[in-house]
């Protein structure tokens, strides 16, 4: 029997699905190689795309203020290890009011995965 077509999109939700299940279980998923696929422009596109629909379900009131503000912070973290972020929000050029708080949230999930808590 084959398979439906579902798409793209979905078969890579049914992905994430999965990976949430691992993280769960503590159970490390599969490395596979490197597929050489996704450029490091089209991750910061879908990373700027994800965050639009954060920031539009938090406004919207379909996300709680406060998860909305932690996953745009986790998104931050990740935009910073792919391309690093601004200095800061106040003005081009300010002090730099990014790299303590992406160490602070770092050092967070460092500590909490060595407790046994999520990983990726």
């Amino acid at each position: 029997m084959t398979q439906p077509n579902i798409g793209a999109e979905h078969r890579l939700h049914g992905m994430m699905h999965r990976l949430l299940a691992h993280m769960a279980q503590r159970v490390p998923p599969e490395v596979p190689p490197d597929r050489g696929v996704v450029s490091r422009q089209d991750a910061l596109d879908a990373l700027m795309r994800v965050a639009a629909v954060i920031d539009e379900q938090t406004q919207a009131g379909g996300m709680p203020p406060g998860r909305g503000v932690h996953a745009s912070a986790m998104l931050m973290l990740i935009h910073d290890h792919l391309r690093p972020l601004p200095r800061g929000l106040i003005a081009p050029g300010g002090p730099d009011m990014v790299t303590p708080d992406l160490q602070a949230l770092a050092e967070e999930l460092r500590r909490e995965r060595a407790a046994g808590g999520m990983q990726g």
